[in-house]
């Protein structure tokens, strides 16, 4: 069972009036991340929506608080007596990348207490694990002059403060008069002529960048370099959609015929020369006229494969007929030769087929 420790922690640097004297009523309850307290005690707020569920669902339907000094701790004791009167109501709470944060109503005695400078800091009240020190959930807060802690920045009014240069607070009304380069002390009237003027000019150099790059374009088109921008794109856009030159370019349909065409020429020229190469061949007696067909497969598709085949194959038949072997009888039966033998069983042609195609050949 995790151990849960109840802490007050006696005033974070936070101041909760404004410049103006008016209270803040968007006050910082706790910041993100460690926490260090001036006696050394440390905590750390590491899931801020998370702490915040958590004091929703401790609260039920009450609504959480400020007090004074940590009466609700120290002073309305149950047997001792003693008060914890309100000084501000929370309407809501916040998780934010810094910390947890508060709306607060203040009540009318508070009010008048901090615009008196009686009380200027705020103090969390909550619970935390004894081991890790990690806050698990809030109690309720209160206003102290006596800070223990001091990692909190300052809070932010609801004018949207944040710091200036000397980590006071700061309107966002002096906010943007600096920005402008104004005093801070510049009106309404002159934070607002100087953002017309400054939005003016921005709009003159963006309208003469934008000439100075499309003028070189308008004038290629054919147009004033002062045209429009929309001028120049109707421009491009109808030079684009312009009938291309016959005389450079031609239909796809017309490039696509002739591919077709010299795809066709190309291959017939290519049949043609195997054939003439198989022809040879057979006439110089390096191809069996049975091997026709395979040797013609051979040179179409790599001609000058069959070619060197064929001058470094032996003479297999009588160059130029299908005669007997020299000093063969005419009635002899044909023999087969090593070298047609090796072929014949390259092409998986059994030997006697060879056989019976040489005797009709003979005959």
């Amino acid at each position: 069972m995790t151990l849960l420790a109840a802490t007050a922690a006696s005033g974070f640097v936070t101041p909760v009036i404004g410049e103006d004297g008016e209270p803040l009523r968007t006050v910082q309850l706790l910041p993100a991340g460690p926490i260090v307290a001036k006696d050394g005690r440390r905590w750390l707020l590491e899931d801020a929506a998370g702490v915040i569920a958590s004091t929703l669902a401790s609260l039920g339907s009450t609504q959480m608080f400020f007090d004074y000094d940590h009466q609700l701790v120290f002073g309305a004791k149950e047997g001792v007596g003693g008060r914890a009167p309100a000084s501000g109501w929370v309407t809501a709470l916040h998780a934010r990348d810094d910390g947890i944060w508060a709306d607060v109503e203040w009540t009318a005695a508070a009010q008048a207490q901090l615009k008196a400078r009686e009380y200027r800091y705020l103090s969390p009240y909550f619970y935390h694990e004894k081991a890790t020190g990690r806050i698990t959930r809030l109690v309720n807060a209160a206003l102290v002059n006596n800070p223990a802690i001091t990692s909190l920045p300052a809070v932010a009014s609801e004018q949207e403060a944040d710091l200036n240069p000397q980590g006071t607070s700061m309107k966002f009304t002096e906010q943007l008069a600096q920005k402008l380069g104004l005093p801070a002390t510049a009106s309404e009237a002159q934070i607002l002529e100087a953002v017309a003027t400054q939005t003016t000019a921005a709009a003159s150099a963006t309208a003469t960048a934008t000439a100075a790059l499309l003028g070189p374009v308008a004038k290629a088109l054919g147009l004033a370099e002062t045209a429009k921008p929309e001028e120049v794109t109707a421009a491009a856009t109808a030079a684009t959609a312009a009938k291309a030159d016959p005389s450079k370019f031609a239909p796809m349909e017309v490039v696509t015929t002739l591919q077709a065409q010299v795809k066709a020429l190309t291959d017939g020229q290519a049949t043609s020369a195997a054939a003439a190469a198989v022809d040879a061949a057979i006439e110089d007696g390096k191809v069996a006229p049975a091997l026709k067909d395979w040797a013609l497969g051979y040179a179409t598709t790599d001609l000058d494969g069959f070619k060197a085949f064929a001058a470094g194959a032996p003479k297999v038949v009588t160059p130029g007929k299908e005669a007997p072997r020299k000093g063969a009888a005419p009635d002899a039966e044909p023999v087969l030769t090593a070298e047609l033998q090796a072929a014949a069983r390259a092409i998986g042609v059994s030997n006697e087929d060879i056989l019976a195609t040489a005797k009709e050949e003979t005959v």
